[in-house]
C-alpha cells in the first residue's frame, strides 16, 4: 500500500469559466469530480493514504473529504508554486511517495512502478508514454534542411513521478519561489544535471485536460477506465 502527493492547488486559468467557481480538482467529468475519479482508481490499484495539495478554492475540496481518514490536507497558500506545494509535503514522506497532478488519471501498476524506481537507485523515477507527432519533424541550419522525420515517435512525461525523500535536500529556496511551475521544471533539470532521474515507461490509459476542449475529450475518455475494469472483471471470471 502506498502514499500519494496529488496536486490541486492550481487556478486553472484555461478551464475558466468554469475555474471560476469551483477549483479544478472538482471539475466533473461523466458526473464526477476529477479528484474523485482518481481517487477511486487509484485506491484499487494499491494507493490508501493522500496528500491533498490544496490552494485555489481549497477549502471546497477540504468540504468534500473532510470525513475520510486516509486524506492529509497540505495548504501552501494561494500563490505558491507547484514545487512548493510537494516541498511542503516531506514531513509526511517515509522513503519515497508518489506524486500525480490533479487533472490526469492513467492506470499505472503502482507496485511495479515503485519497485522499479526503488531497483534504479535513483532520486526520481519519472512516468513516460509515447506520442506519435501528427508532422513533419525537420532539422534545419538557415536555408539548409539536415533532417526530416515523418511522424517520429516522441517520449513524454504524463505528470506522474517518484520521489525519494532525499531529493527534497535539492530544493533550494531559490526554487521553491519561482512562479507557476518553472521551479518544478528547474528541479527536474537539476535532477536531470545530476543523472538522478530513472524513466518508467507506461503504455496503458490515460487522461488529462487543460482546457475546455480538452475537458470534452476526457469526459469521453474517462469511461474507458471503467470499461476497461469491466472487462479484466469479465476475463477473470472465464467469460
Amino acid at each position: 500500500m502506498y502514499k500519494m502527493v496529488i496536486l490541486c492547488g492550481g487556478k486553472g486559468m484555461r478551464l475558466r469559466p468554469i475555474t471560476d467557481t469551483i477549483p479544478k480538482a472538482l471539475v466533473t467529468l461523466a458526473g464526477k469530480p476529477i479528484i474523485n475519479h482518481i481517487i477511486d482508481k487509484y485506491s484499487e490499484k494499491g494507493i490508501n493514504q493522500y496528500l491533498l495539495c490544496i490552494g485555489h478554492k481549497g477549502h471546497m475540496i477540504r468540504a468534500i473529504f473532510k470525513n475520510k481518514s486516509n486524506i492529509t490536507f497540505i495548504d501552501s497558500g494561494e500563490d505558491a508554486s507547484m514545487l512548493k506545494r510537494i516541498f511542503d509535503t516531506k514531513d509526511y514522506v517515509d522513503e519515497n511517495i508518489i506524486v500525480g497532478y490533479c487533472d490526469t488519471i492513467a492506470d499505472l501498476d503502482f507496485n511495479d512502478l515503485m519497485n522499479k524506481h526503488k531497483n534504479s537507485g535513483k532520486l526520481l523515477t519519472m512516468v513516460l508514454a509515447e506520442i506519435i507527432s501528427p508532422f513533419g519533424i525537420v532539422q534545419h541550419n538557415s536555408n539548409q534542411i539536415n533532417s526530416f522525420q515523418e511522424k517520429p515517435v516522441f517520449d513524454y512525461y504524463i505528470g506522474t513521478f517518484v520521489i525519494n525523500k532525499k531529493a527534497f535536500q535539492h530544493i533550494t529556496p531559490d526554487l521553491l519561489f519561482i512562479e507557476s511551475n518553472e521551479g518544478l521544471v528547474n528541479f527536474f533539470q537539476k535532477l536531470v544535471n545530476m543523472k538522478e532521474i530513472n524513466s518508467y515507461k507506461y503504455n496503458g490509459k490515460q487522461l488529462t485536460f487543460n482546457t475546455n476542449s480538452e475537458k470534452e475529450a476526457a469526459e469521453k475518455g474517462i469511461i474507458g477506465f471503467y470499461t476497461m475494469r469491466e472487462e479484466n472483471e469479465d476475463n477473470n471470471n472465464g467469460n
